[in-house]
């Protein structure tokens, strides 16, 4: 296996570190303690690499920072980590398994979207902050579970997940945005929280959903929300309920109950 192991008394490994002659050779990279920080495109489409050795003191992965690491299988990150970037790992089709550990805030846009070979994530106590499309196209996950604290589900977060048959939804959730479960052709059920408010545009459009327990709390559903919903057999709708164009459309054998006029 070709490693690299970078040198000691560095406190960034930023792009270009990297000599350049193994940016499409080396397999295995070891990055030193007293490193802080993986900066933006440090490894980007580094194909060849399968495995990150990080250390404890890590605290930032940037911005596209594995990006396209076709061949990475093993990577475990730190339990002082802080923050994951805009698409850090996307295009990494080889992760199966990923635990962000507890202490992560933020993860940003787009940062594990792609992993077509994803199956389980395992998301931190205390995240206070997701971007849009974190997971988005990961056709091969099936579960996933939001931590308590989560009140908002970004757009398109799991958008494309073909395979996705579980997501388990925190308590205090209070809005699902656009698009987040557009196309997840294997969920058939999904239990939404009491509190939860808001539903966004396409939120569930063409899953296989056969039946949805709309909470009292609910008072808006964006439109397209349920289109396709193609398995939907009923849906009670609670008092006071606004629905945007189309929330329901051409889903076929559908009986509803609950707010007239909609």
């Amino acid at each position: 296996m070709k490693e690299y192991i970078f040198p000691d008394g560095i406190r960034e490994v930023t792009e270009g570190m990297l000599p350049q002659a193994l940016q499409n050779t080396v397999e295995r990279i070891v990055i030193p303690e007293g490193v802080t920080a993986i900066g933006s495109r440090a490894f980007i489409w580094c194909e060849t690499l399968e495995e990150a050795v990080l250390p404890a003191s890590l605290r930032r992965i940037g911005e596209a920072a594995f990006q396209g690491c076709l061949e990475l299988r093993e990577i475990n990150l730190p339990k002082g980590l802080r923050s994951i970037g805009e698409y850090a790992f996307s295009g990494c089709d080889s992760l199966v398994d990923m635990e962000i550990p507890n202490g992560v805030e933020e993860i940003g846009e787009d940062a594990l979207a792609f992993c077509e070979g994803l199956r389980w994530v395992q998301l931190p106590d205390g995240l206070e902050r997701m971007g849009d499309g974190v997971f988005h196209d990961c056709s091969h996950l099936e579960s996933v579970s939001l931590p308590e604290g989560v009140v908002r589900l970004p757009d398109w977060t799991f958008s494309g997940c073909l395979r996705l048959r579980q997501a388990e939804l925190p308590q205090g959730l209070r809005e699902i945005g656009n698009y987040a479960f557009q196309g997840c052709w294997a969920l058939e059920e999904i239990w939404l929280p009491d509190g939860l408010e808001r539903l966004g545009d396409g939120a569930f459009e063409s899953c296989p959903l056969r039946q949805i327990g709309l909470p009292e709390s609910l008072r808006m559903i964006g439109a397209r929300a349920f289109r396709d919903c193609v398995s939907l057999e009923h849906v009670r709708l609670p008092a006071g309920l606004e629905m945007g164009m189309g929330a329901f459309e051409a889903c076929t054998v559908l009986e509803r109950s609950g707010t007239s006029g909609c």
